[in-house]
């Protein structure tokens, strides 16, 4: 089964809204702060996502099954990295953030095609570096981000509560 990309559009939300839901809960239920209490991604999060054209949609034919972002500039959070240190070979960087699949097609191994999605628009959008972060206990995510050749290189802090999150990047060769 193949997944496809495109941009996301505003008359998406109310596709993507219920599938960042079903994320948290699923997050919860494997005992993982990440995105609770208020500290996940906001509807008004995703519309700045849609509106800078960095929100993207994943499908399987016409139906959206999931969500991620492709975040362009500096990301504070990822500029004081402990326990280790960032490639830095390149000038500039993209960072990939609110990667969530719809528990319809969880265990499908989409997750892992929207990763190769992910990197193949980064190349397009001249990007070398690209970024991403997880939560130690999102399990899951970590296999789908080494899975895709990223390699860890440390801990980063976000500013909520249970920030403290591990940091991988892939820098992909020159064409």
């Amino acid at each position: 089964m193949k997944c496809s990309i495109r941009t996301a559009r505003m008359e998406d939300l109310a596709c993507i809204l219920p599938i960042f839901q079903e994320a948290r809960e699923f997050l919860r239920e494997q005992g993982s702060p990440q995105w609770q209490s208020g500290h996940g991604p906001t509807q008004t999060v995703l519309e700045e996502d849609i509106q800078r054209g960095e929100g993207y949609v994943f499908l399987l034919g016409d139906e959206i099954f999931g969500y991620s972002a492709l975040v362009e500039g500096v990301d504070e959070s990822y500029t004081n990295i402990t326990q280790g240190q960032w490639d830095s070979t390149c000038e500039r960087y993209l960072s990939i953030h609110r990667v969530a699949v719809s528990s319809r097609v969880r265990g499908m191994g989409l997750a892992c095609q929207m990763m190769e999605h992910l990197i193949a628009a980064a190349r397009r959008l001249g990007y070398r570096d690209i970024r991403v972060d997880t939560y130690h206990r999102n399990q899951i995510m970590e296999r789908v981000i080494l899975g895709a050749g990223f390699l860890w290189r440390g801990m980063v802090l976000l500013p909520i509560p249970n920030g403290e999150r591990k940091a991988f990047q892939l820098v992909l060769p020159e064409e």
